[in-house]
């Protein structure tokens, strides 16, 4: 286990070894810290290009560490504690109903006459401090005589 200064030194480090950042540990808990630690020091775990095998012991070990966590909760500890850059992969679902989208109106319902009530991503931008309100994209022949 290697202690440091300043992050500029823990990628000065990360950077002369030959696996990188994966080489390192960051966490709040020392009990886990020295558990991966151990993990690291074992001959499988030495270099991850000769044993391919390894990342999936370690993909087992991550999967057992995010059971009983939310998406959000994962995104928040790895970027903010290991300080590492992620971010979650969102559904549909997880946008439509994410708080801050909502919060700054990002969203407009549509009635829509093939699938009702639909939201819609509103413009990106306001003028004069308003939200402009979108329409629907006509059908496929309804503006033909036009």
């Amino acid at each position: 286990m290697l202690s440091f200064k300043s992050f500029d030194e823990v990628i000065e480090r990360a950077n002369n070894h030959e696996l990188g950042l994966a080489s390192y540990i960051c966490t709040s808990s020392m009990e886990r810290a020295h558990r991966a630690s151990e993990l690291i020091e074992t001959e499988e775990f030495q270099n991850v290009f000769k044993n391919p095998e390894s990342g999936v012991l370690m993909d087992k070990y991550m999967i057992d560490w995010m059971k009983g966590k939310t998406k959000q909760e994962v995104f928040i500890e790895v970027s903010t504690q290991w300080l590492l850059p992620v971010s979650p992969i969102n559904t549909i679902r997880d946008i439509l109903e994410d708080e801050q989208f909502n919060h700054k109106n990002a969203f407009q319902e549509i009635d829509h006459p093939m699938v009702g009530l639909a939201k819609y991503a509103r413009l990106p931008f306001s003028i004069n401090n308003k939200k402009l309100n979108i329409k629907r994209a006509p059908l496929l022949g309804e503006n033909s005589n036009e």
